[in-house]
């Protein structure tokens, strides 16, 4: 599922399975697109690339996440540079509630700059960080439980 300009989903069922992203926005040359916006729905992904990815904000308003990235095994490395992170945002990325199974390869919150979680439940299984953000991080609530990483939360 690719927008060049933005992604926006409010309920629904999903199931994608890619050999790349599975849902992502592209548009880097405009501040104000290149967004997704997730609201409820369930979501299985399963992909070779980055499960959600946004070039400037991923906003996700509850609903049900099973993310998979980089073949399932977050202990197997994928081909060549390929990112494989389960929700990620150059900008911003914001998380307000919601239930969350990640098996990622790579991070599986990222974002080049800020992430902020207000409540949602994760169980996160990962071969590099359970949450990473650039700059700030800011968790507001939630259940978090990081069973496998390198490192667990990271931001400053």
């Amino acid at each position: 599922m690719v927008g060049k300009d933005s992604v926006s989903v409010k309920d629904g069922e999903f199931t994608i399975v890619s050999g790349g992203d599975g849902i992502k926005s592209t548009n880097i040359e405009e501040t104000d697109k290149g967004y997704v916006l997730l609201e409820n729905g369930s979501f299985r992904i399963t992909s070779d690339g980055d499960a959600i990815q946004a070039e400037t904000m991923l906003r996700i308003n509850d609903g049900i996440y099973e993310l998979v990235t980089g073949s399932g095994d977050s202990n197997k490395e994928p081909d060549g540079d390929t990112s494989t992170k389960g929700l990620k945002s150059y900008v911003d990325l914001i998380i307000a509630g919601g239930e969350y199974a990640m098996d990622t390869y790579d991070d599986a919150v990222h974002s080049g700059q800020n992430v902020q979680i207000d409540g949602g439940n994760f169980v996160i299984i990962t071969g590099d960080d359970g949450i990473h953000a650039e700059e700030n991080l800011v968790i507001n609530g939630g259940e978090i439980d990081i069973q496998q990483s390198y490192e667990g939360i990271e931001g400053f």
